[in-house]
C-alpha cells in the first residue's frame, strides 16, 4: 500500500510537470493585483508560482490573454514590473530582474554548500534554517553547521538563513561568488549600540519545526523567565505544551503523560539519568554552557532509541575560536563562573564551575526551601520516621563542572572531548545525651544521615563533512548515575538495674554506568532522496542494594549490552511534501531477543503558512525504573536492567498527528497523540493478594498504559513583546492485570488539564516577564488498611493495603511567577541584574497526600479500628530571590 501511494504521488507530479509545458491560457485580468493574478494560475491550472510577497505587493495588471501558453502568459503579467521568472521542473521562480548593470543570472537549479557560525565567537551553529526566499525550499544545518541547498534555481537568488536567538540574515547571491564551502556568520539578535538596543523581528523564544512533535527554544531568549534562583533550563522546557510544569522539581520532565524515567537526555551525545540539583530546585546543567536544544515529545526518528516516551538534545558550546569570553553569575544559593577560550586558530576550550554556598551560609531563603523540598522529595525517605529527627539542621551543598575543548584539524572536521559532572552532598546528625550520677543513670541516642547523588559523563566526538553529500559522527561516551543513601539511629541507656542498646542501620545505593560506541551518518542522494543511517552499541551495569543492619534485604547486579542498526530514508516529492520512513533494530544480549522498531513520518507544507505533520512508531527502553510506592516509606524507584527474571522491557508505539500555522507574528501548533505502551513495573507491597498463578512475579508485578491527548500552543511576537499560551488535554492511563483484573485507572501522571501563559516584554533596558501556570487536580492513591485482633477485639497489629483503583483528585493546581531584569552595558563587557518571585501570590498547592502511619500505630493495644487519614505535602509557598550575571 505504501508503495502504491508513493508511485501515485511520483506519476501526479510528472503529470503536472506536463501540464506546465502544454497548457493553453484565456483570460481578461482588469486591474488585478499581481499576487491575485499569480494565485490564479495556480487555483485553475495548477500551476505552482514560488515569490516573495514583499516583491509584488503594490504591482497590478491590466492585461487579456487568448489561447497562451505559459511563457507568453508570464511574460505579459511581469511586463514593467522589474520582476523576471524561471520555470524550473514545472515550477515558476518569479524573481527581481537583476539591473543593466549587473550580470544576468548564468547558473540555474545548482548546489550550495557552507557553514553557519556565530560572528563574535566563531562557535558553530547547529539545527539553522537555510532556505531560498519566496520558496519552501530548504535545509537544516547539522550538529557542526555545515549545510547542503540542492536546486537553487538561479545564481542571483536570495537565501535566508534563520537561526533561534540570531538575526535573520540574507544573502543575495551572484554569479562571482562562491557556491561551495561558503562561511555565512550570525549576529546574535540583540546587540547593545550606544544605548541603542536592535533587536530583529524573527527572535522567536519557540520554534516548531516541520518535523512532527518537535521544538527548540531560544536559551538567551528565555534566560530571563521567571526562577527558583537562575536560568534553569528543565524549568523552561515544562512551559512548552505537552511537558507538565505543575511538578515542580527541574527533573520532573512528564512528556505527555510518560515517567520521567522514560525520556532520553543527552549533553553532547551522552546519556544524564537524574536531572536536578536541590530536590529539584536547580537544573542539572549550567546554563551558560548550552548551546542549542531540541526536544522531541513523540514519533522521533530512527536515529535514537533506548526510550519510549520523549527525547531531549542538548548540544554544548565549545568555546569560542575567535575570541575569549567569560561569565560570572550569583544568586542567593549559588556562584558560578565560565570561560570559553581559544587557543590558537584550532582549538578552544570552555569551563565552567558552579557550586552552592549552602553549607557556610543558610539564608532564609535556603532554610524555607529545603525545609519544603526535602519533605517532597520522592527519592530519598527515612526508613524511621520520629518527630525528633525534623531538628536536623543538615549540612548540604552540590556542585558542578563542564568542560569541553574542540580541535578543528580543517574545515571539514572537528574532533571534541566533553566531560560533565554534577554532585550533591547532604550530611547531619544530631547527639542527645544525659547522665543522673546520684542515680548511675546514663542515656544517650544519635542520628546520623548522609545521602549522595550525581551524574557523570564523558563524550569523545569527531565529525567530518566529507562532501557536500556526506557527513559522519562517530562517538565514544561514558554515563554514570549513583545514589548512596545511609542512615544511622543509635539507642544507649544504662543505669544500676539494667542496660538497653539499640542500633537500626540502613543503607540503599544505586548505580548505572553506561559506556556507548555511535557512528552516526547522512548521505543526501540528490534534491530530492537522503538517508541517515547507523550503528550504537550500549553496555550497562546496573547495581541496586538496599540492607539493614547489615543484612541485604534486596539486591540487583545486572549486566548487558544492546546493539542497534538504524536506518531512515527522507524523501521530497516536491518542496513542499516529504516522507521520512526508516527502522530500528535492537539486539538485546541478556535475552537473546531482537526488537525491531519501524518508524514513519510525513509532513506536507500547504503554503508557507499551514503545514501538516503526521507520525507513527514503535519504540523500545531496556532500563526500567521500577515504581516503588511504598505506603509507609513513600516513593523509592530504583533503576533495573531488562531481564528474563521480572524486568520486561517496556515497549511504546507512538501515532501522531499535527499542523502548524504562522502568519503576521502568530505561531499556531496543534498536536493530537496516542501511546500504547506495555512492560511497566511496579513493586506490589502484598505479593499474597496476586492471582496464584502470577505468584513467582515476587515483589514486582508487571502493567500496561494508554497515553493520548491533544496539545495546542498559539505564540505571538508583536516588537518587543513575546508570549505565548499552551494547553493541554491528556489521559494517562495504566493497568496490572495480576492484581486488579486489568481494570484502566489514573497513573500518577494523569493530568486532565494544564494551561501555560508566558509573556515576555523588553522596555528599554528592562526585561520584564510573567508565566500563570494552572493544572486540573491529579490523583494520589487512598488505602485499605486490614486489623488483627486478638479474641477480645482488641488491635494487635495491622497491613496498610495499596487499591490501585482508588484514586482521588488533589485540588487543581495555579501558581503566578514574575521576573524583572536590568541590563547592564559597560565598556568591555555586559550584564544584567534582576528579581524573581516564585509563587507570587501564595497558592498552597498540593504535591500529593500520605497516609498517617503514626496515627494507625495509635489502634494499637485499642478496640479503635480508624479509617485512615491523611497528611498534604505542600509544594513552594512565595519565594524571593535575586540573580546578577556578567560577560566580559
Amino acid at each position: 500500500m505504501k508503495r502504491l501511494f508513493t508511485t501515485i504521488l511520483l506519476f501526479a507530479a510528472i503529470a503536472a510537470h506536463g501540464q506546465t509545458e502544454q497548457v493553453k491560457i484565456t483570460h481578461e485580468f482588469i486591474n488585478e493585483p499581481l499576487e491575485a493574478a499569480l494565485n490564479w494560475l495556480n487555483s485553475e491550472h495548477g500551476i505552482k508560482v514560488a515569490f516573495d510577497n514583499e516583491l509584488i505587493a503594490h504591482d497590478s495588471v491590466t492585461v487579456r490573454f487568448v489561447d497562451n501558453n505559459l511563457q507568453q502568459v508570464l511574460e505579459g503579467l511581469l511586463a514593467n514590473t522589474g520582476l523576471t521568472f524561471n520555470i524550473i521542473n514545472g515550477k515558476v521562480v518569479i524573481y527581481a530582474a537583476p539591473p543593466e548593470d549587473s550580470e544576468a543570472p548564468k547558473k540555474y537549479n545548482f548546489q550550495l554548500s557552507g557553514k553557519i557560525a556565530d560572528v563574535t565567537s566563531g562557535e558553530s551553529l547547529p539545527n539553522a534554517l537555510i532556505k531560498v526566499k519566496g520558496t519552501n525550499k530548504g535545509t537544516v544545518s547539522n550538529v557542526d553547521g555545515h549545510f547542503t541547498l540542492f536546486k537553487v534555481p538561479t545564481d542571483t537568488s536570495t537565501i535566508v538563513i534563520d537561526y533561534l536567538g540570531y538575526m535573520t540574515k540574507e544573502i543575495k547571491l551572484s554569479p562571482d561568488l562562491p557556491f561551495s564551502e561558503i562561511e555565512i556568520e550570525l549576529q546574535s539578535d540583540i546587540e547593545m549600540l550606544d544605548d541603542i538596543t536592535i533587536s530583529d523581528s524573527y527572535d522567536q523564544p519557540i520554534a516548531v519545526n516541520r518535523e512532527i512533535s518537535r521544538m527548540a527554544f531560544n536559551p538567551k531568549a528565555l534566560q530571563t523567565l521567571p526562577t527558583l534562583g537562575e536560568h534553569d533550563l528543565f524549568r523552561t522546557l515544562q512551559y512548552m505544551p505537552g511537558v507538565s510544569a505543575t511538578n515542580e522539581s527541574s527533573s520532573g520532565l512528564s512528556i505527555r503523560g510518560s515517567l520521567p524515567s522514560q525520556n532520553l537526555v543527552l549533553l553532547d551525545g551522552f546519556t544524564l539519568y537524574h536531572l536536578d540539583h536541590f530536590f529539584g530546585v536547580f537544573s542539572a546543567l549550567n546554563s551558560d554552557v548550552i548551546k542549542d536544544v531540541q526536544i522531541y515529545k513523540s514519533g522521533y526518528s530512527a536515529k535514537y532509541g533506548g526510550r519510549v516516551s520523549g527525547v531531549v538534545d542538548i548540544t554544548g558550546k565549545s568555546g569560542g575560536a575567535d575570541k575569549a569570553t567569560y561569565s560570572i553569575g550569583a544568586n542567593l544559593l549559588s556562584l558560578r563562573a565560565t570561560a570559553q577560550i581559544p587557543i590558537g586558530k584550532k582549538v578552544s576550550v570552555l569551563a565552567s564551575f558552579r557550586r552552592s554556598f549552602t553549607d557556610a551560609v543558610q539564608s532564609d531563603l535556603y532554610k524555607n526551601l529545603f525545609d519544603i523540598v526535602r519533605e517532597n522529595d520522592d527519592q530519598i525517605n527515612r526508613p524511621v520516621e520520629n518527630d525528633r529527627f525534623e531538628e536536623i539542621e543538615p549540612e548540604f551543598y552540590f556542585t558542578d563542572i563542564n568542560f569541553k575543548t574542540a580541535y578543528r584539524p580543517s574545515n571539514k572536521d572537528i574532533i571534541s572531548l566533553s566531560a560533565y559532572g554534577g554532585r550533591d552532598h547532604l550530611y547531619g546528625e544530631t547527639i542527645d545525651s544525659a547522665s543522673f550520677a546520684p542515680l548511675d543513670i546514663f542515656y544517650q541516642e544519635s542520628l546520623t544521615e548522609r545521602n549522595e547523588w550525581g551524574n557523570g559523563g564523558v563524550g569523545l566526538r569527531w565529525g567530518r563533512q566529507w562532501n557536500d553529500n556526506y557527513y559522519s559522527n562517530l562517538r565514544f561516551t561514558f554515563s554514570s548515575f549513583d545514589r548512596n543513601y545511609n542512615f544511622n539511629y543509635q539507642y544507649q541507656l544504662d543505669s544500676a538495674q539494667q542496660s538497653q542498646k539499640a542500633n537500626f542501620d540502613f543503607t540503599q545505593t544505586n548505580r548505572i554506568e553506561d559506556a556507548n560506541f555511535l557512528f552516526d551518518n547522512t548521505y543526501t542522494i540528490n534534491n530530492q532522496w537522503s538517508l541517515d543511517f547507523g550503528i550504537h552499541a550500549n553496555e550497562y551495569r546496573i547495581r541496586y542494594q538496599t540492607s539493614s543492619n547489615g543484612k541485604v534485604a534486596d539486591e540487583q547486579d545486572n549486566e548487558g549490552k544492546i546493539s542497534s542498526l538504524y536506518i531512515t530514508g527522507h524523501y521530497d516529492l516536491n518542496p513542499d511534501f516529504r516522507i521520512s520512513a526508516g527502522f530500528r533494530s535492537n539486539r538485546h544480549e541478556i535475552n537473546d531477543t531482537s526488537y525491531f522498531e519501524p518508524r514513519l513520518s510525513a509532513n506536507y507544507q500547504i503554503s508557507e503558512k499551514l503545514n501538516l505533520k503526521a507520525a507513527y512508531g514503535v519504540y523500545h527502553q531496556f532500563l526500567n525504573q521500577v515504581l516503588y510506592d511504598h505506603p509507609y516509606n513513600g516513593t523509592q524507584n530504583f533503576w533495573a536492567f531488562s531481564n528474563l527474571e521480572g524486568i520486561p522491557v517496556v515497549k511504546s508505539k507512538h501515532h501522531v498527528i499535527g499542523a502548524t500555522y504562522q502568519n503576521n507574528g502568530f505561531l499556531v501548533d496543534l498536536e493530537a497523540y496516542y501511546k500504547d505502551l506495555s512492560g511497566i513495573v511496579e513493586f506490589n507491597l502484598v505479593p499474597f493478594f496476586v492471582k496464584e498463578e502470577s505468584l513467582d512475579l515476587g515483589f514486582l508485578v508487571g502493567g500496561e498504559g494508554r497515553m493520548r491527548g491533544i496539545d495546542l500552543m498559539v505564540q505571538k511576537e508583536i516588537g518587543k513583546y513575546k508570549g505565548w499560551v499552551s494547553y493541554s488535554l491528556s489521559r494517562s492511563l495504566q493497568s496490572f492485570p495480576a492484581v486488579e483484573k486489568g481494570i484502566f485507572y489514573p497513573s500518577l501522571q494523569d493530568q486532565t488539564h494544564e494551561i501555560n501563559i508566558v509573556n515576555m516584554a523588553t522596555l528599554g533596558r528592562w526585561d520584564v516577564s510573567a508565566a500563570w501556570i494552572y493544572g486540573s487536580g491529579s490523583p494520589y492513591r487512598e488505602y485499605d488498611v486490614l486489623y488483627f485482633t486478638n479474641d477480645q477485639g482488641t488491635v494487635e497489629d495491622f497491613i496498610v493495603v495499596k487499591d490501585r483503583t482508588a484514586i482521588v483528585r488533589l485540588p487543581d493546581y495555579h501558581r503566578l511567577d514574575l521576573s524583572v531584569a536590568y541590563d547592564l552595558n559597560f565598556k568591555k563587557g555586559s550584564g544584567q541584574v534582576g528579581m524573581s518571585i516564585f509563587n507570587s501570590y501564595a497558592r498552597k498547592n498540593i504535591k500529593t497526600r500520605k497516609i498517617n502511619i503514626s496515627e494507625l500505630q495509635k489502634a494499637i493495644g485499642t478496640k479503635n479500628q480508624p479509617l485512615p487519614t491523611y497528611r498534604d505535602q505542600i509544594l513552594i509557598g512565595f519565594t524571593p530571590s535575586f540573580f546578577v550575571n556578567f560577560t566580559f
